[in-house]
């Protein structure tokens, strides 16, 4: 017990506690320094090592402005960024996320991701600016995503998982037409963009395989109430949309594909199918939901998604016809060009003899699926009605 009326040391250094002395708490202490002993008092504290090595964490006023400007275009304009989705969910996205993003700085690292993305895609003068923001967070969020993975998914964080899951999806179409404006051939998606896509939804089917229970117990319940054909019903297709798929499902069996390869083709194809006849029954009363079409890439065989990569010419023809299907979820920012280029980039890697198998897809995106639909949707892109960048605000 100290004397009374003494000042214990409560911050000594490590040495003074041991030969239970009176530290001055300097830097190097006096006892320390006096003896010539290295004082532990010069040793950084846990605290202030993880501020220096946090990944991503701003370093400077100029970093700090940045990601104040992504946050508050984030706030501000995500009535915006979610369109396309169900307005039980836009809370989620707008409130529930960011809150978690609070105490898990990762998905905080993919919520400025996106936000860079959209603002890129908004401002075109500053796009490489925001593009290069885009970058960084989204190394950091990444490289902690896949650190998470390979640990326990628990109760705590499998929310903040599965929304970094998605965010990191929007973020990859996002930048798939970004990439596609600035290629050699302006306007064309290249099959290596389609295929890292592909691959990035599977980790995001991985991550909702992982945390489906616990998600579903919580407030993220709401994403999962997708648009669902009832049990039992058929949905009739147009002629030519059928004699399209009859064509398609022809072409597969003619073109000498292995066993393997034809499964995994005709899986694909038959999912895709379900797309349409889901799309063509909702449509009339309802506006198409993102993952009413993009849970069609989530499920697909993973072999799929490698006879993309290799460009074998049937796989590229059925994924052509998932890129006009997606013509269908143009209100989201991120979709509204997307499948125009992803078509131009099949086109692109078809065989000369294959070409004019993009011609119903690149019909249906332009005419905005009259054919299946009937009548043109009422959905338009957005007239672009941002806010303005904060330091556009300031100047």
């Amino acid at each position: 017990m100290s004397q009374l009326g003494s000042k214990k040391s409560r911050r000594g250094c490590a040495r003074c506690k041991q030969r239970r002395v009176k530290c001055d708490e300097l830097t190097p202490c006096g006892n320390c320094e006096r003896r010539n002993e290295e004082c532990s008092l010069l040793e950084p504290t846990p605290t202030s090592s993880e501020h220096s090595f946090e990944p991503g964490l701003p370093t400077t006023s100029t970093e700090w402005t940045e990601d104040l400007e992504l946050m508050h275009a984030y706030g501000t304009q995500s009535t915006m960024f979610w369109r396309g989705i169900r307005d039980e969910a836009y809370p989620l996205w707008a409130h529930y996320i960011p809150e978690l993003a609070v105490k898990y700085p990762w998905l905080m690292h993919g919520i400025l991701t996106a936000a860079a993305l959209h603002l890129a895609h908004i401002h075109r003068h500053r796009s490489a600016h925001f593009l290069q923001l885009a970058d960084k967070h989204e190394t950091v969020a990444l490289s902690a995503f896949r650190s998470i993975l390979s640990a326990d998914i628990s109760n705590e964080n499998a929310d903040a998982l599965f929304g970094l899951a998605s965010i990191l999806s929007v973020s990859a179409m996002a930048r798939a037409c970004e990439e596609a404006e600035v290629a050699d051939v302006p306007g064309t998606m290249s099959t290596d963009s389609i295929t890292a896509l592909l691959f990035l939804t599977r980790g995001v089917r991985d991550v909702i395989q992982a945390t489906l229970g616990r998600v579903q117990q919580g407030p993220m319940l709401a994403l999962f109430d997708l648009q669902c054909l009832p049990d039992g019903l058929e949905v009739a297709l147009p002629s030519t949309v059928t004699a399209q798929f009859v064509a398609i499902t022809e072409l597969l069996h003619n073109w000498g594909l292995d066993p393997e390869a034809l499964v995994h083709c005709k899986t694909a194809l038959a999912s895709l199918r379900v797309v349409y006849e889901t799309v063509a029954y909702f449509a009339p009363t309802a506006i198409i939901e993102t993952g009413t079409v993009w849970r069609w890439p989530i499920h697909v065989p993973t072999g799929f998604v490698r006879l993309i990569q290799v460009c074998c010419q049937p796989a590229l023809v059925v994924f052509a016809h998932f890129a006009a299907i997606a013509t269908s979820v143009r209100l989201a920012w991120y979709n509204q060009s997307w499948s125009d280029y992803a078509i131009n980039g099949i086109g692109a890697a078809l065989e000369d003899s294959m070409k004019h198998w993009v011609e119903w897809p690149r019909e249906q995106a332009k005419d905005r699926l009259v054919t299946l639909l009937g009548v043109r949707q009422a959905q338009s892109p957005p007239t672009s009605d941002a806010i303005p960048p904060l330091d556009e605000m300031l100047t």
